[in-house]
């Protein structure tokens, strides 16, 4: 992970037409706040400060979805319309291939799908072991909520 990499503000006097879809990867949290206000969602950017929510869970995350992304704003199930606004600039902002992937997600059996409370589970372990503790070049990599590359 390379913090650098993030781009935090959008260029002065950028439309949606020059958002280059590769580019979203890189936004962070309050870049995602930013094109909240330019897509005229600005009353409900705020919601986002603190959530984590940044481009690459957007474009990454195949269950994070414009109805999930509408939850963690706090936009009420009763404005459709404001949804619906929301859900078009979002497929508009990740382009056709991601919006695919996503549905292609969907539609899989064993999808389950994210909810604004949703938490990483780690595997419970007994309160006891009799196990001798795994030394660093031991370790089970696999089992970490953010994987490592052992090296």
């Amino acid at each position: 992970f390379e913090p650098s990499c993030l781009k935090r503000r959008g260029n002065p006097g950028e439309r949606d037409s020059q958002i280059v879809h590769s580019d979203v990867v890189f936004w962070t949290n309050h870049r995602v706040m930013e094109w909240l206000r330019h897509v005229d969602l600005s009353e409900y950017a705020p919601n986002l400060r603190g959530s984590g929510v940044h481009g690459a869970l957007l474009v990454l995350e195949k269950r994070f979805t414009a109805e999930l992304l509408a939850g963690v704003l706090s936009i009420p199930s009763s404005k459709t319309l404001l949804r619906r606004h929301l859900s078009l600039h979002i497929k508009d902002l990740l382009g056709p291939d991601v919006i695919q992937e996503k549905r292609e997600a969907e539609n899989q059996p064993n999808f389950q799908p994210l909810s604004p409370t949703s938490k990483a589970k780690q595997p419970k372990k007994g309160q006891f072991t009799l196990k001798r503790k795994k030394s660093k070049s031991e370790m089970d990599f696999e089992d970490m909520v953010c994987p490592l590359s052992s090296k």
